[in-house]
């Protein structure tokens, strides 16, 4: 069992105030575009979008289906670090919405490698879960998936505005 703390100020202070300690109030513009700046955007976004499961499900239409919501993580295989997905909802109507979340600036570019990356952690979650039901791969993200040759891997979009309506 993995729990995850929601909770956003400690999440800023540990990855801020504590190193800043304030004193420093140039820390933030030096910090903004950096590698931990975009690892605490992706983990403050991800817990954001957990905190809005209910406009999250009113953005897919899905209010009224009965559902249940938890994450996963694969069984490592030989070599493999295994998958993690954040938020799994599983449906009253057959279907599952396995969702991605994802920080981004812009609109977010799945690569190739992206795709295959999310094909194989669906066939690895329907493969160790025996799930029957239908997978949806719902993307939440800032500014929504920009089309391309490998968006089509996603079914279901929900952007950050979405989880404040």
């Amino acid at each position: 069992t993995v729990y995850q703390l929601l909770e956003f100020f400690s999440l800023f202070y540990l990855s801020f105030a504590k190193e800043s300690s304030l004193r420093n109030l140039r820390y933030w513009s030096t910090f903004h575009g950096k590698p931990g700046f975009y690892a605490w955007a992706g983990n403050a976004f991800e817990m954001l979008a957990l905190v809005h499961e209910e406009q999250i499900k009113k953005k897919l239409g899905i209010s009224g289906v009965a559902t249940s919501s938890f994450g996963w993580r694969s069984i490592p295989e030989s070599g493999s670090g295994g998958y993690q997905i954040d938020l799994i909802i599983s449906r009253g109507d057959n279907t599952i919405n396995i969702c991605e979340m994802k920080f981004s600036e812009t609109q977010y570019e799945i690569t190739k490698d992206y795709a295959e990356k999310l094909h194989k952690r669906e066939q690895l979650f329907r493969q160790q879960t025996g799930s029957r039901k239908s997978i949806q791969t719902t993307f939440i993200s800032t500014y929504g998936v920009k089309k391309n040759t490998w968006s089509s891997v996603v079914t279901n979009e929900v952007l950050m505005d979405d989880l404040f309506t």
